[in-house]
């Protein structure tokens, strides 16, 4: 009997063998190599990201979490998606995740406005969406600050003390006599569009801090939202920034991806460093090597992850 055939079976299942560990390799690289973009490129956005689950869990939140809204990255985990979008959008946020069910391989886009974590900044911004959707044919803003001393006569029934008065107007229709009583009340709007929650938010919160709102309008001329909130006595401390550190020395940087090349020579050059940039393992090595020679050798050289 030959022992060929067996040989030949033997060196064809080594050779598959191979083959599958190579195409693991590779596939590992590949997921390193992305997800390591995927860390560099969330880490360094300026908008908010987040990865949820299908019910609406959230599983990671980006750094600039905590710049945009004051929440630590690790307090958006775990919560809800919907617990974190004000009302006025709350109809949004589920139909949205049911559209990326259903579509799974097709990007969807989920852009709601997101609670801040100091609560006195939602009446900023919904004061400022309630006046935008007053305006359909849009129209401009004005917001405005100042520091007021109320005493005890005052007709807001504030305790006398230091405030900061906001001043928010629209140049929408304005507000007729009769709705002005009850504009705070739940489901009162003269809006076209918006189920009209914002404001009654807006009035709690408010009242919470021991502030006090009104509104100022005439029919046809506009109206105005004046909003106090007890001032703070204590010292805000001076920033320090720090700045850019600028340097001048010669960096050799080598990625297969272009993107990537372009946004680190923006960021070498902003801080004055002498860049040389390759897309090959053989293209750095050579280019090293010249420099080495020429007398100006590279001072630091940055690598693809997987080279």
């Amino acid at each position: 009997m030959s022992k060929r055939p067996i040989y030949e079976e033997l060196e064809k299942r080594i050779e598959e063998l191979e083959q599958t560990i190579s195409e693991r390799k590779r596939s590992q690289e590949a997921l390193r190599e992305n997800t390591e973009r995927f860390w560099l490129f969330t880490g360094n956005a300026s908008d908010i990201m987040q990865i949820a689950a299908s019910e609406g869990v959230i599983l990671y939140g980006s750094p600039s979490v905590q710049h945009v809204l004051r929440h630590k990255p690790d307090e958006f985990v775990d919560q809800i998606s919907t617990d974190l979008v004000p009302l006025d959008y709350l109809p949004l946020v589920p139909k949205n995740f049911e559209g990326a069910k259903h579509a799974p391989d097709r990007p969807v886009v989920v852009e709601p406005r997101c609670k801040h974590k100091d609560d006195r900044w939602r009446v900023i911004n919904n004061v400022v969406i309630y006046a935008e959707q007053a305006m359909p044919k849009g129209g401009v803003i004005q917001v405005k600050a100042a520091h007021l001393l109320l005493n005890d006569s005052n007709t807001l029934r504030l305790e006398p003390d230091a405030y900061t008065h906001i001043a928010i107007k629209g140049q929408d229709v304005g507000i007729a006599e009769k709705y002005r009583p009850i504009i705070f009340a739940p489901y009162v709007t003269t809006k076209q569009e918006g189920i009209c929650l914002g404001l009654v938010t807006v009035y709690s919160i408010i009242q919470k801090h021991h502030g006090a709102i009104t509104v100022e309008s005439t029919l046809g001329a506009g109206r105005t939202f004046h909003i106090y909130l007890p001032a703070s006595n204590s010292i805000i401390p001076e920033k320090n920034e720090g700045g850019l550190i600028p340097g001048h020395d010669r960096i050799l940087v080598m990625d297969n991806e272009a993107p990537l090349r372009r946004m680190l020579g923006r960021m070498l050059k902003q801080l004055d460093y002498d860049a040389e940039f390759a897309e090959r393992r053989a293209e750095a090595i050579a280019m090293y090597e010249k420099a080495k020679k020429s007398g100006t050798p590279c001072d630091t050289v940055i690598l693809d992850l997987v080279v």
